[in-house]
């Protein structure tokens, strides 16, 4: 009788039965499947009855909600009911509530109504991770806030919009937004606002890579929140630029914010908030190669972030513990949490750690020896970093496909992808980028026997790694000069070169490098017939290479020695379980007096079977367990690559199934609205942004012309008191004569004749000079015209010399009338061959204005402090070389501090208070001085000494 064992489902229990025989198997089956149908689909009912129970009590509320007949308080019922159903996926319900707060806010009284509750909707969309809809409600918080005129909201409108952006990884939108809050923050916001807009946009530029930027931000926000005693705006400041010293691999600045930022998080009882600088100590951890540490940092915050349930943090710990453990060679386990990871930012749009996973998983897939599938996850990381605008990921992600393409032998194309990097890291002033790459492209150089190349990059290499005290790429650098100046045959140079590299890798410990030089050095020294010393290095080159040997063998054997043992102790656990089962089916075979034939034939089959694997085993070589061992670690990753996809595949077809049965007609009539909305949204914002930037400009106009009136006044009223003063004179001299010859008849006398050819005399003179200072004051006019009319945009020749001393007599007396400055001194040093140009002289005149108008700034501040000692020194010099004309107008004013040199002529950037500058005036003087001229505009300065412009003008 054959043995046949079927579940079957009872009314009361289940029951493991054996059939009597083979006709009562198919009664038994069908009574099975009867019962199972009947309670699956008893479930499906009560859990259906549950989620219709569920939306018709969704339904019953916005019902509810429609009837209210206040517009204020339904909007606030619905939105209430909206922070409600965040955690609902139903598309119909959600666009449902969307569409009733949509339209009843334009309804609101005032306009702050409107915005606010635009943006509460917005908000309560946001953090649901609704994107779309979040901004569409943000838009019609700034179209609202734009209507009214109301500036504060509004910037609150594009501050939650940069927001947004950042989030999805939207970066140039994102800078676009925020820069515009915090331009209007700074008007009209408070201190706070301020900063948070600062440190938005600090992040945005750590992403960016653009670091020096970043800390002067964030610099910026945590001087705010120092000055405000805010413990945790100062701890969130702390962790950010903790964040971008680790980045720059600045490990021991990065680790004094972090405690800082963790100290102060514990003290204000700020749990949650202290993942982010855990995180990055973590990530120092990684960078010293201290693993270990770092592994326990991150089940620390895994733990953490799981306890409070923020995937978010939950992927990025994944993330880093991957790291660590491919660090570790832990390939398995690293790729297990990568795929974990990338399940998580599917969901959350997190591209940046998106694409750092696609990244981690090439790495891990190259040194398991899968080029194609390394090659297809960089490929992956490279699209998405180029779609963010990330640089230095885009640097990072270059080189890793180079050195890729440098193992297939593929060096053309590596020496491009390096040089890719190069460039990029060269825009970044990412100095140890920089280094990784030309120390990669020498060497690459150096196998293509380019020696003149290669010469280059090795000495500018060497050069940073000084720079940067990086001794290992000091090392390198120094190694590939001694094997070029071998090459070239400069032999004493080759040994100087080969001798540091040795003492840097004896320095470092590094048993290779060392064998490697002592190799150069053997060549170097037969080279330059120095047979002792050459014969002595090769034989040290000879006793590291067989240590090496040594080392790597011993290493490799016990690698393989512990992947026996776990195999083996895995086998006997096998074993041990199949004599189990040989036990078990004897026992079952005894029990039911079922010692068949087939039976026992089956237990001499496992027996036969056992001992055939007991003899396999000891038959097995220990290279083929370690190519298995390797070739499951593929498996297992492979394995969980296609899960993750097959997940992902059955949850958006889920998705899609429901979008499509319940709401497909409503959700496309919402998208057509929302891109509709968008696209007009994006056009006013445009026609806004333009109209703002040129009343912006015009007003920097005004104000220079502003500037220059008190000095034209002062000008013009010096030639007018003469010119009063001698008509009064003429006057009284031709009264006196009149009088003489009318009243005395006095042409008779000679004496009297000869007295009033005198008071003639005198009043030609006094005509004269009224004619003179009637001219200088016609000229002054014409000069001030000149300034104020309209730019016809021709250039025309215009006397440097001639209109600088014009310009500077008129900024000095209108900032000297307004009371802003005393006595200066006003040195001039003009080129007497002349010096003419092809310029607008407008356009020429508001440049020096602008910059006339700082320096007298500067300084009148400087005097403020100093007192009397302090004596206020301008000095102008004009030069004329081949290439065009050189101006030079240098004050002795306080300085320019070093971090704000680089972003000096940037737009809206200013050191000034807050209400004393827009930051426009040297931002448009660089415009036309570089895009309009066709010149140059550069600034030196050394704090408490000086600050020089210098201007470089073709010659007309």
């Amino acid at each position: 009788m054959s043995l046949y064992l079927t579940i079957l489902i009872n009314k009361k229990y289940a029951m493991l039965r054996v059939p009597n025989s083979i006709f009562e198997l198919p009664a038994l089956c069908s009574r099975f499947l009867y019962r199972t149908g009947l309670v699956v689909g008893l479930l499906i009912f009560f859990s259906t009855q549950i989620v219709f129970a569920q939306s018709e009590s969704v339904i019953d509320r916005i019902e509810a909600v429609e009837q209210i007949s206040d517009v204020s308080q339904r909007v606030e019922a619905a939105v209430t009911l909206l922070k409600e159903q965040t955690g609902n996926d139903d598309e119909a319900y959600l666009n449902r509530i969307l569409q009733l707060i949509k339209g009843d806010i334009p309804r609101l009284q005032g306009v702050g109504s409107q915005v606010d509750a635009a943006l509460e909707a917005g908000e309560v969309f946001h953090s649901g991770r609704k994107y779309d809809a979040a901004l569409l409600f943000y838009t019609m918080a700034r179209d609202a806030a734009k209507k009214g005129r109301d500036s504060l909201r509004l910037a609150h409108a594009y501050y939650a919009t940069g927001k947004l952006h950042r989030e999805r990884s939207e970066n140039y939108k994102a800078e676009e937004a925020l820069s515009t809050a915090l331009v209007i923050y700074r008007s009209h916001g408070t201190r706070v606002q301020v900063a948070d807009a600062y440190s938005q946009l600090g992040t945005l530029k750590t992403r960016l890579g653009e670091y020096d930027k970043a800390i002067a931000l964030i610099q910026n926000a945590l001087s705010i929140h120092q000055y405000l005693q805010e413990p945790r705006g100062i701890a969130s400041n702390h962790n950010q630029l903790g964040g971008i010293y680790l980045r720059m691999g600045e490990y021991k600045q990065a680790l004094i914010h972090l405690e800082q930022s963790i100290d102060m998080f514990d003290e204000a009882g700020a749990g949650a908030e202290k993942l982010s600088p855990m995180l990055n100590t973590a990530g120092i951890y990684r960078g010293m190669g201290e693993y270990e540490d770092a592994l326990d940092q991150y089940e620390d915050i895994l733990d953490l972030a799981n306890s409070i349930g923020n995937a978010r943090y939950t992927a990025i710990a994944l993330q880093g513990r991957g790291s660590a453990r491919q660090a570790l060679g832990q390939y398995g386990d690293a790729a297990s949490d990568y795929l974990t990871a990338l399940s998580i930012t599917d969901s959350l749009e997190m591209k940046s750690l998106k694409a750092h996973l696609y990244n981690n998983l090439g790495n891990v897939q190259d040194l398991l020896g899968n080029s194609e599938r390394a090659m297809e996850y960089y490929e992956a990381c490279l699209d998405l970093r180029q779609e963010m605008g990330d640089k230095r990921g885009i640097a990072e992600v270059e080189n890793n496909i180079a050195t890729l393409l440098e193992q297939r032998g593929d060096i053309s194309g590596a020496l491009a992808r390096y040089e890719r990097g190069l460039s990029i890291n060269r825009e970044l002033s990412n100095r140890s980028g920089i280094i990784f790459n030309l120390v990669n492209i020498t060497y690459i150089h150096i196998q293509r026997e380019e020696y003149e190349e290669a010469l280059e990059g090795a000495e500018e290499a060497l050069m940073l790694a000084q720079l940067t005290d990086d001794r290992r790429s000091e090392q390198f650098a120094n190694r590939y000069l001694g094997v070029v100046y071998l090459n070239t045959g400069d032999h004493n140079k080759a040994l100087q070169h080969a001798q540091r590299s040795l003492e840097l890798a004896e320095d470092l410990g590094s048993v290779e490098e060392q064998m490697k030089s002592h190799e150069e050095l053997t060549k170097i020294y037969a080279a330059l017939k120095r047979s002792e010393e050459a014969q002595e290095a090769f034989s040290k080159y000879r006793s590291l290479r067989d240590s090496l040997q040594s080392e790597s063998v011993t290493q490799k054997v016990t690698e393989l020695e512990t992947l026996y043992e776990t195999r083996e102790k895995q086998r006997e656990i096998e074993s041990l379980q199949r004599e189990k089962d040989i036990q078990r089916l004897r026992f079952r075979a005894v029990q039911d007096s079922l010692e068949t034939v087939e039976q026992l034939k089956r237990v001499a089959e496992l027996e036969t079977i056992l001992l055939e694997e007991r003899r396999q085993r000891e038959l097995d070589s220990v290279d083929q367990r370690n190519y298995l061992d390797r070739l499951e670690d593929r498996q297992r990753i492979q394995e969980l690559e296609l899960d993750s996809a097959q997940q992902k595949a059955k949850e958006d077809r889920i998705a899609w199934i429901a979008n499509v049965s319940i709401g497909g007609g409503v959700l496309i009539f919402v998208v057509a609205v929302i891109f509709f909305l968008l696209y007009r949204s994006k056009k006013r914002a445009i026609d806004l942004l333009r109209n703002t930037q040129e009343q912006l400009i015009t007003q920097e106009k005004l104000a220079s012309l502003g500037q220059l009136t008190a000095g034209i006044a002062h000008e013009i009223q010096n030639p007018l008191n003469f010119v009063n003063n001698f008509s009064d004179v003429a006057r009284e001299l031709a009264i006196e004569g009149r009088e003489d010859i009318l009243e005395n008849n006095s042409l008779d006398d000679a004496a009297k004749v000869k007295e009033l050819k005198a008071l003639l005399k005198d009043i030609e003179g006094n005509s004269t000079r009224v004619n003179e200072h009637g001219q200088r004051a016609s000229n002054i006019v014409k000069q001030m015209l000149m300034h104020a009319h309209t730019s016809t945009g021709e250039p025309v020749d215009v006397d440097v010399n001639t209109l600088l001393s014009e310009v500077v007599a008129l900024a000095y007396h209108g900032k000297k009338a307004q009371g802003e400055i005393g006595e200066m001194e006003i040195e001039k040093a003009f080129d007497e061959t002349g010096a003419v140009t092809k310029a607008d002289p407008q356009d020429l005149s508001r440049v020096f204005v602008n910059i006339l108008n700082n320096a007298f700034d500067a300084m009148g501040e400087k005097r403020e402090k100093a007192g009397g000692e302090y004596q206020p020194r301008i000095v102008l010099k004009t030069e004329s070389k081949e290439h065009g004309i050189v101006i030079h107008i240098r004050d002795n004013g306080p300085g320019i501090p070093t971090q704000a040199l680089e972003d000096i002529f940037q737009p809206f950037f200013t050191t000034k208070p807050s209400g004393k500058g827009t930051g426009l005036g040297l931002s448009l003087s660089h415009d036309i001085i570089v895009k309009k001229l066709g010149g140059k505009l550069d600034v030196r300065s050394k704090q408490n000494e000086f600050t020089e412009f210098v201007i470089e003008l073709p010659t007309a």
